[in-house]
This record gives C-alpha cells, sequence and structure tokens, in this order.
C-alpha cells in the first residue's frame, strides 16, 4: 500500500534532485522520522561538489530539512513478532527534493557558520606567531645591549613563550 512516488524511485533532471529516502524499522513514528531527516542530510551532503561536506561539526539545520528538503511523507505501520510480544514497528518514506534555490540556502547558512569559525582560528594563528616574532626580537636586542650577559635567562624566557605558543597551536588545533 505505498504511494506511486516511492515505487517510481529516484529522479535526476538537470540540477533539480528528486530522491526517496525511507528508515528502517522504528519502534515509534518520531524515530522513523528522525531516521529519514538523517538520511536526508546524508544524501545532500554526498552531492558532489559541496564544500560543506568535508566541515566537522557543522549539520544542515533542522528546519531547512524538514520545511525545504522533504517534501512528501508516507508513514506504514506493522506490527512485528518478538518472542510471544507484537510490537507495531512504524516505518517513514520521504521524498525529498533538492533544487538549486536549496543549495544556495544550504551554503547560506553553512557560511553564516563557518566563516566566523575559521576568521577566529586565522586570527589566532596570526596573533600568535607575531607574539611568537616580537618576544624573540625584544630578547635579541636585550642580548645585544647588554651583552650576553642575561642570555641564559633570555633562553629560559624565549623557551617558555615557545612552550606557550606550542600549547595555544594544539589548543587551537582542537577547536
Amino acid at each position: 500500500d505505498l504511494p506511486q512516488w516511492v515505487a517510481d524511485g529516484d529522479r535526476v533532471s538537470g540540477e533539480d534532485w528528486i530522491l526517496i529516502v525511507h528508515s528502517r524499522p522504528a519502534i515509534s513514528r518520531d524515530e522513523a522520522l528522525a531516521q529519514v531527516i538523517a538520511i536526508a542530510e546524508q544524501r545532500i551532503r554526498q552531492e558532489p561538489g559541496n564544500p560543506y561536506t568535508n566541515e566537522t561539526g557543522w549539520r544542515i539545520p533542522q528546519e531547512i530539512i524538514e520545511h525545504d528538503v522533504i517534501w512528501l511523507l508516507h508513514h506504514t505501520q506493522q506490527m512485528h513478532q518478538f518472542g510471544d510480544l507484537f510490537q507495531p514497528m512504524h516505518q517513514v518514506y520521504a521524498r525529498i527534493r533538492i533544487t538549486p534555490e536549496l543549495r544556495k540556502r544550504i551554503h547560506a547558512a553553512w557560511r553564516e557558520h563557518i566563516v566566523p569559525r575559521r576568521l577566529w582560528r586565522l586570527g589566532s594563528k596570526l596573533g600568535l606567531v607575531s607574539m611568537v616574532i616580537m618576544t624573540l626580537a625584544v630578547c635579541l636586542r636585550v642580548d645585544a645591549r647588554t651583552d650576553g650577559r642575561y642570555r641564559g635567562r633570555l633562553r629560559l624566557a624565549v623557551s617558555a613563550i615557545a612552550m606557550y605558543a606550542l600549547l595555544a597551536a594544539l589548543a587551537m588545533a582542537g577547536l
């Protein structure tokens, strides 16, 4: 008793994609719907040429998927036997539509999330490099002006700053 659009399957015409996705049998309709939403997001991420496919930590906003990607939904419920227990199992079929307008909305959401993050990383790294270079220049000037009398202390200071820079770089890599 599945609708005809499920049987029709996927259709790709130019830049418009119409794909059919479905959940595995789930205990509740909400769980099956969550599976369909995750599968729809995964299918969008698999589209060739997407810049946001490799970026970790970013997900396509749920409202875009629910309101713009999922076009049609069909819910089925079947009774499954687990030993002596009969349990209703739910499965959701969805027809998703990926258009150039949708790609633009997703890309705009991605840019809104990722650009400030990248600028923060770049600024932090440039600030760290500037701090290390300026500290080294100051230490070299002090060493030259004092004829090497404080060379040991200056080496200790430069080593401490280098360790700080290393720790800061490691912390930034975890961002």
